[in-house]
């Protein structure tokens, strides 16, 4: 059975992955919409969900299951949190995909 910690790991290594490729594409022009760059904000979105993960400790009994879950609604709550200038979603498409991740973390 896997521990809390164990995949606390997992989510944290798969948003930061996600975090480096959305800086990674951030650099490239290609993803500048007018005076935005879209990928700074999917970077900032995965950036937050990392913040949530490292900022919450498991609760006394807690399965991993149900800690992951408790996370991914943490991270859900900040779906709206993104800059005014992003109608196209990217940052909430971002908060989302985290909270696929955070809860695909266990196996």
């Amino acid at each position: 059975m896997e521990t809390i910690e164990t995949v606390r790991a997992r989510a944290l290594a798969r948003l930061e992955k996600m975090a480096s490729e959305a800086g990674a594409k951030a650099t490239d022009r290609y993803w500048q919409n007018g005076p935005f760059n879209v990928q700074r904000w999917a970077e900032r979105a995965f950036h937050l969900a990392i913040g949530r993960v490292k900022e919450t400790e498991p609760n006394a009994g807690e399965t991993p299951k149900g800690y992951l879950g408790r996370i991914a609604e943490k991270v859900s709550s900040s779906r709206d949190d993104g800059p005014d200038e992003d109608d196209e979603g990217w940052f909430s498409s971002a908060i989302d995909e985290a909270c696929t991740i955070i809860r695909g973390a266990q196996l």
